[in-house]
């Protein structure tokens, strides 16, 4: 076993003291050693939310704080889902007015945008067309992160639409952000425990020691010869910060 050096006095941030310990040949939180964690229920999520992008037309909402692992879970979601399903993803900054809602979902979906079009008629078209696609055996998955950056307007009216889909619609919208997102879904009247048109998914904490075993292997992928050994004291602090910051986080 590694210790890693406790260095209560040392301002280098982990990444580094780490590197240059055990000369690690790339940043031991860099993209090189990323990989997806399966511990704390996510293989369990990503196997949820595969199953129901594939068989369901209905809104996902996947919730967790901030560095929980939403946007990884995401991507590691895009590779286990076969060529039938296409995945668009939307900027919330795009789409900030119920109009350039509509419009972006018109580029996504290389629909002809209408002058004049109302943007109901606009989401109608789009609804069509995914069911058409559907016919042929295809789906679509629609994917908005950081949902809770997006307009409250903007939000309302893509939850709406799907509200209404029917089961040949061939489309699933997934939503994530921060659980505050629950309050604009509860806020018109919609609980996710009792609609049956919508699922959510709140992340897990990490809990103490798998913030631990997610550091240990990073450690390893970065060419640590052995898995190290932290102290009680470095353990609490990496499960306190989460894994959103530790390229800052000083041992």
């Amino acid at each position: 076993m590694i210790s890693v050096a406790k260095g209560s006095d040392s301002k280098q941030p982990l990444n580094d003291q780490l590197r240059d310990k055990y000369h690690l040949t790339v940043e031991p939180f860099g993209d090189a050693t990323h990989f997806f964690y399966q511990g704390a229920q996510r293989q369990h999520n990503l196997e949820t939310l595969r199953h129901l992008v594939c068989f369901g037309d209905m809104v996902l909402l996947l919730t967790g704080d901030a560095g929980s692992g939403k946007t990884t879970l995401i991507s590691e979601l895009t590779k286990h889902l076969s060529s039938d399903v296409k995945v668009l993803a939307l900027k919330p900054s795009l789409i900030s007015t119920p109009r350039k809602l509509a419009i972006e979902l018109c580029k996504k979906f290389n629909l002809h945008q209408i002058e004049g079009e109302s943007v109901e008629r606009s989401l109608d078209r789009l609804v069509q067309h995914c069911t058409q696609e559907a016919s042929t055996g295809k789906r679509s998955l629609l994917v908005i992160d950081e949902a809770d950056k997006t307009s409250k307007e903007s939000f309302q009216l893509l939850v709406s639409t799907f509200k209404q889909l029917g089961n040949e619609a061939g489309i699933c919208l997934l939503i994530s952000g921060r659980k505050e997102l629950l309050s604009n879904i509860t806020s018109k009247g919609f609980d996710p425990e009792s609609c049956g048109w919508m699922h959510q998914i709140q992340l897990k904490p990490f809990s103490q020691a798998d913030a631990v075993t997610y550091v240990s292997l990073r450690l390893i992928r970065a060419g640590c010869g052995s898995e190290p050994e932290f102290t009680e004291i470095q353990k609490n602090a990496l499960h306190n910060l989460g894994t959103v910051s530790y390229t800052h986080l000083t041992l």
